[in-house]
């Protein structure tokens, strides 16, 4: 759902008061130079931007070691400390979407 202010509000000041109470707080904002021409400021709901698979699986491969002889427990500790250092970054996850993609690299380490 896109909704548009331009030309509606005052100021950026007051565009930004009504996207906090409309969203509850929960928004973020786009940086600065991904802005179309046109647009000030971009607000979307949530507070973390969400991530693909594919990135996931990349952005783990950089920073945690997966083994083949890892148990569903101590991919679920993984999950928790990845999830937060995800969240850090600004980026959000769903448990699950972590869950598959450390048991995605679990697998793949398995099978070499």
């Amino acid at each position: 759902m896109d909704l548009y202010a331009h030309g509606v509000y005052d100021s950026l000041a007051a565009a930004e008061y009504a996207v906090k109470a409309l969203l509850d707080g929960e928004f973020r904002q786009d940086p600065d130079d991904d802005l179309p021409p046109d647009a000030l400021a971009v607000y979307r709901p949530g507070r973390y931007a969400p991530i693909t698979d594919d990135a996931l699986i990349q952005w783990l491969e950089y920073r945690i070691e997966v083994s083949a002889d890892d148990d569903d427990e101590e991919l679920e500790r993984q999950a928790d400390m990845m999830i937060y250092e995800l969240e850090q970054e600004g980026r959000g996850v769903y448990r699950l979407q972590m869950r598959d993609a450390l048991e995605f690299l679990r697998d793949s380490a398995r099978d070499d």
